[in-house]
């Protein structure tokens, strides 16, 4: 099976700054407009993302996206914008590592993400970490594999699955290389997604399949119950 093809939709990426700047591949066609120019990311958000993946998975392709500026800044109209760019792409996995309370399109991304889930295409989002107790978007849509930190998961290879919020692993800070090759400390929802990513890539590398029920059985299967944790 070929390499798993992931969009992380990002702040970016550090090319200089990634553990295998080969896995890397930049395409202008699923850029935002508003950043079609730039997608360098000043912030180190997306190359943490991007490093996390990395190191979770091997037979990857990364592909960055970038919809935030250099404080972190976006709109959810950026996010709607690449994502139906998204739909007829040849990519595999989309990995968003950030949600929100607050979205003026909250229907048009819904259908969008129902689309990308026709196309046979995974999104993997992060829960809020300010509003943990409060579903965000898109985490909460049916399409796509919401993330939520568990205070009881202490090693990335673990995690257990459930129907609400399907994915509970660990969310806690490492240290990882960012901007300019520095190291730094990378955590919460965002490193999980990143984490889980990884994961469903090597799944379907594994399986040699990128059918949907096949990954969530195997998923599921792979879970662990809460009498382990």
């Amino acid at each position: 099976m070929h390499n798993v093809n992931i969009a992380v939709i990002d702040t970016g990426v550090d090319i200089h700054s990634v553990y295998n700047d080969k896995k890397i591949i930049i395409d202008n066609k699923i850029q935002s407009d508003y950043f079609r120019n730039n997608i360098m990311d000043e912030n180190g958000h997306g190359t943490c993302c991007i490093n996390t993946i990395l190191l979770k998975a091997k037979n990857v392709n990364i592909l960055p996206i970038k919809i935030y500026d250099d404080e972190g800044k976006t709109s959810t109209y950026f996010l709607l914008d690449v994502l139906e760019k998204l739909i007829d792409s040849n990519i595999d996995l989309i990995n968003i590592s950030s949600s929100s309370n607050n979205c003026s399109c909250e229907n048009e991304i819904n259908s969008v993400c129902n689309e990308l889930n026709k196309k046979g295409k995974i999104v993997i989002c992060s829960q809020s970490n300010n509003y943990m107790d409060k579903p965000s978007i898109p985490t909460k849509f049916k399409s796509v594999f919401g993330v939520k930190g568990a205070k009881n998961i202490f090693k990335d290879e673990h995690y257990y699955y459930n129907k609400d919020l399907q994915i509970r692993g660990n969310s806690k800070y490492r240290f990882i290389k960012g901007l300019n090759g520095y190291i730094t400390y990378f955590g919460y929802n965002s490193r999980l997604s990143s984490v889980i990513t990884g994961e469903i890539a090597n799944i379907m590398t594994e399986i040699e399949s990128k059918n949907l029920v096949e990954i969530e059985k195997e998923l599921i299967k792979r879970s662990l119950c809460n009498e382990k944790i």
